[in-house]
């Protein structure tokens, strides 16, 4: 709003923009991503595709995405799952739900 860029800090613009929060989602991801690594159910490289692709956030790729699918984390996770190629159908929108609900992450 015009209020939170007028009178709010710019620290508390970070936290609160579209990339942070995308972000943050993205590296819950790769959290998930880094327990099937050492599950087994990952490979190292596979990983490491997704790693790579963790702070390459989009907002404007993810919006156009966001238009069709009306939700905002499935719109940035489809978009991440297709920065990784053939690796991006390992991350799983299984958690979303969970990630929804909490606040985000400093």
């Amino acid at each position: 709003s015009v209020f939170s860029w007028r009178y709010g800090s710019h620290e508390m613009r970070r936290i609160f923009s579209e990339a942070f929060k995308r972000r943050c989602w993205r590296r819950i991801w790769l959290s998930i991503a880094r327990a099937k690594r050492d599950q087994g159910i990952l490979t190292r490289e596979d990983y490491q595709k997704i790693e790579a692709q963790t702070d390459r956030v989009d907002v404007l790729a993810s919006l156009k995405i966001e238009r069709v699918s009306q939700h905002d984390l499935d719109a940035e996770l489809q978009y991440f799952a297709s920065q990784c190629g053939k690796t991006g159908a390992t991350l799983h929108a299984g958690p979303r739900r969970r990630i929804s609900r909490t606040t985000p992450m400093p």
